[in-house]
Parts: structure tokens; C-alpha cells; sequence
């Protein structure tokens, strides 16, 4: 079998696996990370953006989030915060995934950070946790926002940290909507089918090949 019989063969191989090839997409949740007005002097309390949801189903990879030094009197000891992923399911909501606790030792900047492949569904709720520290407690940048929904726990939330389901009741809104400069990304679990060029680059090498080859023999 000669040189261009071959390269008939591999075109054709690569030809019949190009239905199952996909390129991958993305999913995302949240707003654009970028410094706002200031920052939340609360400590042990939990928010969730009931309005930035994830946006498909899939696995979240990373997240970021802008830490904000602009609240009166504040100080710049480190501060700590948590991601937590919830589902609403009836009247509760369920805690699906979280990141690892990390420490915020300076500020007005942009920190990101990896996650393990949470599985997320589409609308799955992003949260996050400050836990016990000094006032002001809070970390990440946000602005008062019309039409904005992002709810809390009380402050001090007596019940500590979410763990698991937790009650609609357990949050209450403020007086204001808020944005807050927080941002998760992951992939789709559903990938996206290769353009249909690929098929016709396919059947233009194929009979590329099969020209060669009978000029060939």
C-alpha cells in the first residue's frame, strides 16, 4: 500500500470520530469583579445573589472576588470568607458545594482562586460566609443596586455557619438591593457540537487524498 493509500485511511479514520469531537462552552454566576462603593462591616453571616445565578449545569472551577478597604475605621488585619453554593428546594435551601476558607491580607485587589469541580445545576444560588472577626468583618465590594435581590442571615447568626439545608426563613433582605464585585466560573456539562465546516474540511481532505491517489498508481 502506497504513501497516499495511507493517508486515505488516517483521513478517513478521523472523519468517522468527528460526530462525537465537541468544543467546549462555559458557565458562569455572579457580576464583574471590580472595586464599588465599599465593603460589609458584618461578621458571622451568610449572603446569597438571588438574582446572578449559575447560568448552566456543569462543574465550577474557580472564583474571584474584589476585596474592598474603603469601610470607616477599618483596619487592615486579614479577613476571611467563604464560597457556598446553594439549591433552592421548596422552602429551603440546600447547600450543594463550598470552597476552602481563604484569607484576605490585602486590599483593593482582585483575588481568585480554583475549585474542585463543584457540580452545579442551572440557578443554583451563589453565597458566601465571613465568619467570626473583628469589626469590620466583611471583605468583598459592593454597591447599592435597584433591582438587585441579595438576601443575609442576622447578624450575628447565633446558628453559625450553614452546613447543610437550611430554612427561606433563615434570611431576610435589607433595605436596599446590592451588587457585589463576587464571580464563579465553571463548565458546561451539556459540550457544544463542532460547526458543521468540519465536516466539509473532512470530505475536501478525503477527496484530496483519493485525487492524489489515483494520480499516483
Amino acid at each position: 500500500m502506497n504513501r497516499p493509500s495511507y493517508l486515505a485511511i488516517f483521513i478517513l479514520f478521523i472523519f468517522s470520530i468527528t460526530p462525537s469531537l465537541v468544543s467546549a462552552s462555559s458557565i458562569t454566576g455572579g457580576n464583574d469583579v471590580i472595586e464599588r462603593s465599599g465593603r460589609d462591616g458584618a461578621h458571622q453571616i451568610t449572603f446569597i445573589d438571588l438574582d446572578h445565578r449559575i447560568s448552566g449545569d456543569g462543574w465550577l472551577t474557580g472564583w474571584s472576588f474584589f476585596a474592598d478597604y474603603d469601610v470607616p475605621g477599618a483596619t487592615s488585619d486579614p479577613r476571611q470568607v467563604k464560597l457556598k453554593i446553594f439549591r433552592e428546594n421548596g422552602a429551603n435551601y440546600d447547600l450543594v458545594g463550598q470552597s476552602d476558607m481563604v484569607t484576605v491580607s490585602a486590599w483593593d485587589k482582585v483575588y481568585s482562586f480554583s475549585l474542585p469541580n463543584i457540580p452545579v445545576k442551572q440557578n443554583d444560588i451563589i453565597g458566601w460566609y465571613y465568619p467570626e472577626q473583628d469589626w469590620p468583618g466583611g471583605v468583598i465590594s459592593y454597591q447599592s443596586s435597584t433591582g438587585t435581590n441579595t438576601v443575609w442571615t442576622v447578624w450575628p447568626d447565633p446558628e453559625g455557619e450553614i452546613t447543610g439545608s437550611v430554612s427561606k426563613s433563615r434570611f431576610s433582605a435589607g433595605g436596599e438591593g446590592r451588587l457585589y464585585s463576587i464571580r464563579v466560573e465553571g463548565t458546561d456539562v451539556n459540550p457544544v457540537p463542532l460547526p458543521p465546516a468540519m465536516y466539509l474540511l473532512g470530505s475536501g481532505l478525503m477527496g484530496l487524498a483519493w485525487v492524489r491517489n489515483r494520480f499516483h498508481k
